[in-house]
């Protein structure tokens, strides 16, 4: 860690502090509310709901649009006289 024992007659120095203290005020505003109430009807639907016992089931047809992948193949005869 130290090799200050490879020196003859050298000693180790103390540790110098310096200190400094401030004191910061900070201002603390004092807030006051000023609330205004005002009184706003608002008008809400209220929907009730009743249960059902009675279930309709309904077939619906689904059609899905998707891309589909068509090859165009073109066959030729190719005749080879012998």
């Amino acid at each position: 860690m130290c090799d200050i024992h490879k020196y003859h007659g050298a000693t180790i120095l103390p540790t110098v502090y310096h200190e400094e203290h401030q004191t910061i005020e900070v201002e603390n505003p004092i807030y006051v509310d000023n609330v205004i109430e005002n009184r706003i009807e608002q008008y809400v639907d209220v929907i009730v709901e009743r249960p059902c016992q009675e279930h309709h089931e309904r077939i619906v047809e689904r059609f899905v649009d998707c891309p589909v992948v068509t090859e165009n193949i073109i066959y030729e005869d190719i005749h080879i006289e012998i």
